[in-house]
Parts: C-alpha cells; structure tokens; sequence
C-alpha cells in the first residue's frame, strides 16, 4: 500500500481506504470486526462513515473495540446540516455538537480526525456554514480536541459541476472535499482537482466502482455493458457500437490490471489531486483486491486521454 498527504492536514493516508456505508443494517450479516481488521492487514488507515449511514458508527464502534485497531485508522465522519425542508442550512451550533457528541459516543473515541459536512448541494450552501455560527461551533470542537479536520462533501446529481466543493476549497477553512468520481464521472479533472493541488485541500473521492442505485457500476464486463446501456436510454452516452461493447476498457487491462474494478480504481488513482478512493465494502475479500491496485503505477497518458475521450463527456 502507498501513501499520500491528505492536503494540508499532515496526514498520510492509504491510496485506497474504507467506506463504512455497508456496516450496521447493510452488513448483511457480515462480521465488521473482521472487516476492519482486514483493512488494517492491507495497510488501509482511513475509514469513513456518516452518522446518516444506518446504524454504521455504532457497528464500527463495536469493532473497534472488539479488535483494539482504533489508534491504526484515521477516522472521518459526516452529519447532514440542513432543516427539517432539506433545502436549507441549519444555522443551530447546538445540533452540529449534539451530533459530534453522538459521533464520539458510538464510534468508541475521543476524537473525530475528520468532521464533513455531508451532502451540501444548494447554491449558497457552502456560504452559509461559512458565514454563519456552525463554523464557530467547529473551531471550538476542535480546541476541544473532538475534531481534528474539517471536510464536506455533495451530491453530484445536483451540484454538477461541484461547485459547492470549489467553494470550500477557495475558502481556506475546509481541509479536505469528498467528490463523486470514476470513469463515468471524470468532471472533477478539470473543476475541481485543480484548486484543490492549489490551495493543497485533500481528496477523497468515493463511489469509484459506480452504484447499484444509480443503475451503473465498474464492478465487472456485465455491469459495464448494462451500465452503458443505461447511459444509452438517459442519453448521457451516444448510440454507438463501441458503448455496447464488453471490451470497451480492454485498453485498461495488462498483465497486472486484469480486472474492469480494478481497472476503474487505478484509473481514479492515476489522477495527482486524488488523496485517497474510498470504496465503501464489508467484505475483505474485495478490500484485499481493492488494496492491490494500489501497487501499481498510474495509467500513462495515452491510457488516461483514451478513458477521458471515451467517458469524459457523460453529464
């Protein structure tokens, strides 16, 4: 496993770290416990969970101290800042502690070594934890020493462009952004990666193999060809012959990247601005294949303006 700088913080994290979506009610009865330890085994370091994930904080509390491994993970998590609408920043710094106090007590710690706004989306949204009292909240939580970082993350459904994530990084208070981005979202290339290396934010980028939910995803040859048929019927894709293809990212593929997952992380990895890919699992089998992309070079340029050509476009 290799490591980079999470921005400014100081911290270096794993290229590859854990995203703890699928702990708790979506373990689907896997053990955590082993999970985590599995991650630690690969030299994984970073986790991150969301207090909004059913019942993940407190599973990953649990197997923490079932196994003793909190002290080997940076431990990053999230809480959803807007009023009972949706549509509107909850300016009450009572409710941002409540949920670090809540984050602390489940996740078994002392400590949150990075705090994110989760899913900030709406113009003026990014403005408004700025400008407003959560900001003061955070900066006396962290003299506290109940927060280490400061991160936020967005939708890429709604904030396109990720705007709300440029404006943090412009900002100077946020230390790490959390994009969507795999091949069939490469946007952040040219938005938003380019102010992060200048004003040295981290990034963490997750869903890198797509999502069941979405209705794509990078896991392997048939998720690819029914995830291009998809984009096809959105018209995010053109008709063409090549997008129906199963060898579409063959191109990707040597003797030491045989796997389109594999392929679709090395891609993301290949990108200097990338701090680290979170891939959310409960299963150490795929975190153990996942790791080992971190082993490899990143993809040359002829490789990376050949993925950009083919999936650069989509919106």
């Amino acid at each position: 496993m290799k490591y980079r700088k999470l921005g400014r913080t100081g911290l270096r994290v794993s290229e590859i770290s854990l995203g703890g979506l699928f702990f708790g009610k979506l373990a689907k009865g896997r053990d955590t416990a082993a999970t985590i330890a599995a991650a630690a085994d690969a030299g994984i370091n970073l986790i991150d969970t969301a207090a909004g994930y059913t019942d993940s904080e407190l599973d990953l509390g649990r197997a923490f101290r079932k196994t003793r491994l909190r002290k080997k993970f940076i431990v990053a998590t999230k809480w959803w800042p807007y009023d009972s609408t949706g549509k509107k920043i909850l300016q009450d710094p009572a409710a941002l502690r409540r949920s670090v106090e809540g984050s602390l007590k489940r996740l078994r710690t002392d400590r949150l070594d990075v705090f994110q706004f989760h899913s900030v989306t709406g113009p003026g949204d990014t403005e408004a934890i700025l400008t407003g009292p959560l900001r003061g909240e955070v900066n006396r939580l962290k003299r506290a020493g109940k927060i280490r970082f400061t991160g936020i993350s967005n939708s890429g459904e709604w904030d396109k462009n990720d705007d709300r994530l440029q404006e943090a990084a412009r900002s100077g208070w946020f230390d790490t952004v959390m994009p969507e981005f795999l091949l069939f979202r490469q946007r952040p290339v040219k938005t938003l990666f380019p102010v992060c290396r200048r004003r040295r934010v981290g990034v963490i980028t997750i869903i890198p193999l797509g999502q069941a939910a979405w209705g794509y995803g990078l896991r392997d040859r048939t998720y690819l060809v029914d995830s291009m048929k998809a984009l096809i019927k959105k018209k995010k894709l053109p008709d063409q012959p090549r997008y129906r293809r199963a060898d579409v990212l063959d191109f990707l593929l040597d003797g030491k990247t045989t796997t389109i997952a594999g392929a679709a992380l090395r891609f993301c990895l290949s990108f200097p601005a990338v701090s680290t890919v979170c891939c959310g699992t409960n299963d150490p089998a795929h975190i153990r294949e996942n790791a080992a992309v971190s082993d490899l070079r990143p993809y040359g340029r002829q490789a990376l303006a050949k993925a950009r050509a083919l999936f650069g476009r989509i919106a």
